[in-house]
């Protein structure tokens, strides 16, 4: 969303942005941001979504989505409806599906053209942790979850004027629910280049950083270090993995050779230090960030098949991508002992992203997109 934001502006948008404020994602006033703040008069109200176990409980009995419930207050909507009777707009741009239900409100409001930005295909999430999940109660809970949120996934596109995912997979997906034809133009993430130092100052590294809150990612952590880490290090004994995230406690061990380093000041200057990143995402819709921003840095990038959803990248040329334990530490083993190969698929990847996830090519078609969408 950050850099959607500064994409428009570059582009010469007037933006402005109104945000939910929530005990996982604070409004960041700090002097860094005062700038964006002033430019896209941001306000943000807090909304209280922590999960309560009652209520998600008897959302089991309600016909509508609990995880959508919780992102709905009414006096967002009162500061929303302020906004909308103070401003005109062209395109009023929902950020994920969350934020949907405040689509009559907007339709009352505003005559602007809506639209549904789909960070991900939001029921198939949960889809995935109803069939991996072995406790009883939560696979019910999850499908009921999942069931509920298509429903209002469905209903969400049909209210609005388009749809703009962030991967191709997600727009066929999402095209599937569609009952009437809806316009859609895919726009992937992207980023500046960042001038930030690339070469690795320590050898025979592999990293991962995310954010552990997520759940797919400490999913998939634990799947690198419990099944693929000690593959890798019976080839590679002297191999070392580091960690770092968001919400990553530093007490946990997660094993020999594996270097906890819980949440870093500078997510650029961690990247920076090692030489192969490691993405084991097993779900989980939309682009990842981090392989971007990996691709970006000249990283060789080792993941499966959902983490390189949504990048223009040729296994085995730009990026790795794997299905297995055994092949994940294959290709790990295979990097670390083959540096040069390393560095051509790190080349390579950022290459890559130059040219399919730049910010100021990205942004411009979709402004191409937007100027259709307003003269309709």
């Amino acid at each position: 969303m950050l850099r959607m934001t500064e994409g428009l502006l570059s582009a010469g948008c007037s933006v402005h942005v109104l945000a939910i404020e929530t005990d996982k994602h604070r409004f960041e006033r700090s002097s860094q941001f005062q700038e964006l703040i002033t430019r896209t008069r941001m306000d943000a109200l807090y909304v209280d979504t922590n999960v309560r176990w009652v209520p998600a409980f008897l959302s089991l009995f309600k016909s509508s989505s609990y995880n959508v419930d919780r992102f709905y207050s009414l006096g967002f909507e009162s500061r929303l409806i302020s906004q909308l009777a103070e401003n005109e707009y062209d395109i009023i741009q929902l950020e994920s599906l969350y934020v949907a239900s405040y689509i009559p409100a907007i339709r009352r409001m505003s005559k602007a053209k809506i639209v549904l930005r789909a960070h991900n295909t939001e029921s198939e999430i949960w889809k995935k942790y109803a069939e991996e999940s072995t406790d009883a109660f939560k696979k019910i809970w999850f499908r009921d979850l999942a069931r509920k949120l298509e429903h209002f996934e469905v209903k969400a596109i049909q209210s609005v004027d388009a749809v703009v995912p962030i991967t191709r997979e997600d727009e066929v997906r999402l095209k599937k629910m569609c009952v009437t034809s809806k316009q859609f133009h895919t726009c992937t993430f992207a980023m500046k280049e960042s001038t930030h130092e690339r070469t690795a100052t320590e050898e025979k590294t592999v990293f991962h950083i995310g954010a552990m809150d997520w759940k797919p990612n400490y999913d998939g952590v634990e799947w690198l270090c419990n099944e693929v880490w000690p593959l890798v290090l019976k080839s590679v004994p002297e191999a070392t993995l580091h960690l770092a995230g968001k919400s990553l406690d530093r007490a946990i061990d997660f094993g020999n050779n594996i270097h906890n380093h819980g949440e870093v000041e500078s997510a650029a200057e961690f990247m920076s230090r090692y030489s192969i990143m490691a993405v084991p995402l097993h779900s989980g819709g939309g682009v990842k960030i981090k392989v971007i921003e990996g691709l970006f840095a000249g990283k060789p990038v080792v993941t499966t098949s959902v983490g390189a959803e949504g990048i223009s990248c040729k296994d085995g040329e730009d990026i790795e991508i794997v299905h297995d334990a055994k092949s994940f530490a294959a290709k790990l083993i295979d990097l670390l002992q083959n540096p040069d190969k390393a560095r051509a698929i790190g080349e390579a990847g950022k290459k890559t992203a130059q040219e399919n996830h730049e910010l100021g090519r990205v942004t411009q078609k979709l402004c191409d997109f937007y100027s259709k969408l307003i003269h309709e």
